[in-house]
Formats: C-alpha cells, structure tokens, sequence
C-alpha cells in the first residue's frame, strides 16, 4: 500500500513537471501554479509519513470530498493528500479553499488546461500539513 502511494507521489511530481515542459514545447501557455491556502496546519501524527491520492473525478462540492475523509480513516490521517482532475475555482467556497479551511490542510493547485468560460480551470493538487 505504501509503495503504491509512493510511486502515485512519484507520478504526480512529474505530471507536474511534464505539464510545464509539454506545454511550452506545443507553445501553450505554462501551467499556473497556484497556493490555494494559508491554513494553520494540523499536527503531525507520530509514525511514517503518509501520502494519499485522490481521483476527484471533477468533484466541484468540497462537502461531498469531505464525506470521503470522515469515511476513510487513512485518507483523513494523511501527510500529503495527491488530487487529480481537479476544477479549481478561486471562491470561498470553492473545492480546495473549502477542503483546506475544513481539512486544516495547506492546498497548491496547478493547472492543465486554460480556464473555462466560466472561469473554472482543470489541473491537480496536493494538500498537505
């Protein structure tokens, strides 16, 4: 299990830096990266860091993403949440300023694609401590 959350970590941090190359070798705008949150961050439990991943699957409602980590004792007990097919939207209560403010966890976002009409912007995430 470990190993698996280690190699999806491994996966993300190249996604995030093949997103920056990919796009300025096709002459696309560089993804943005984007700090999310100032949220005072929970104490770390004793024990090995944990690394947790996360398919959003376009999940827009923090409060259902929630619902996941009062079910899922590993996930709310994470060092690192990973987040993929995120929909950012720079709102209060937008997905990941709502996870972290609940969550107690900081938040980065990075985008994939350029924004949609209605401002939204798909990409990944990480949470963390």
């Amino acid at each position: 299990m470990i190993r698996a959350l280690l190699i999806s970590a491994a996966v993300v941090a190249v996604a995030f830096m093949a997103a920056d190359s990919n796009s300025q070798a096709a002459g696309c705008r560089q993804p943005v990266v984007t700090e999310v949150s100032t949220a005072s961050p929970r104490p770390r439990i004793a024990g090995p860091l944990t690394i947790a991943s996360l398919n959003m699957a376009e999940e827009t409602d923090y409060r259902q993403v929630l619902e996941e980590f009062q079910r899922s004792k590993p996930l709310a007990d994470a060092d690192i949440v990973l987040l993929q097919e995120v929909v950012h939207a720079d709102s209060p209560d937008g997905l990941l300023q709502g996870l972290s403010r609940e969550l107690g966890l900081q938040a980065v976002f990075s985008s994939a694609t350029q924004p949609r009409p209605d401002g939204r912007v798909d990409g990944i995430a990480m949470l963390s401590r």
